[in-house]
């Protein structure tokens, strides 16, 4: 028996009994994996009448908890942890959503989360942003950094040519208030891409800086 199956069963055996082995195996079937069950029962996403209902409460609590768990990982009290506790939780809360959401943490100087904010809700493959509003909710919450995040609902976790330009137009608004973006997070199926740790934020924000040095130059 594999390990997910066996960790199913345990879950659902006091609320199925004997059948726990059965239902099991139709919702593995269904949804492939425990953590695509718990997506599915979190977000009312699965097949109505596939287990009973009183077991579908029960994975859609455990699933909300689950994601509740990640978050506190990821923000002990108010603090960020660590970006490997983030992408832990972003994975989970952002890679079923059927439309692109960009979504901004605004932190102090301590790395304490001052608001989690979905800034703008777009299609299956685009969203708007507007720096200025950004720099907005920055000035309003008093904001040191902020971390970017959006998804991409059915493709991969690589940056688009708009998704380098935006980024480009963030660290410059953000950087006329001294607000650094520490990162902006990619969320899909296969994956989390960090800017940071790819290089690309570093590349754009050098970028940023050279020709803001040959305008003082040439000024």
């Amino acid at each position: 028996m594999d390990d997910a199956r066996e960790h199913l069963i345990g879950i659902i055996s006091e609320i199925v009994g004997d059948d726990a082995e059965h239902v099991a195996g139709v919702l593995l079937k269904r949804h492939r994996s425990l953590a695509d069950i718990f997506r599915a029962y979190e977000t009312a996403s699965f097949v109505p009448g596939l287990v009973p209902a009183k077991l579908q409460t029960h994975l859609t609590r455990l699933a909300q908890a689950f994601t509740h768990s990640l978050h506190v990982d990821a923000f002990e009290g108010v603090t960020m942890r660590s970006t490997a506790a983030l992408l832990r939780y972003l994975q989970r809360d952002m890679t079923d959503l059927d439309r692109e959401f960009f979504r901004v943490f605004f932190l102090d100087s301590a790395n304490s989360l001052l608001a989690d904010r979905i800034m703008w809700t777009g299609t299956v493959n685009s969203v708007q942003v507007h720096p200025r509003e950004v720099v907005r909710e920055i000035l309003r919450v008093s904001a040191s950094s902020i971390i970017i995040a959006h998804n991409h609902p059915f493709g991969l976790p690589l940056p688009s040519e708009n998704d380098v330009l935006v980024t480009s137009k963030l660290v410059q608004a953000c950087a006329s208030f001294d607000v650094a973006v520490q990162d902006h997070l990619i969320v899909a199926r296969r994956g989390v891409f960090s800017m940071r740790a790819d290089g690309l934020l570093g590349r754009i924000e050098g970028s940023i800086k050279t020709a803001a040095n040959d305008w003082a130059a040439a000024a």
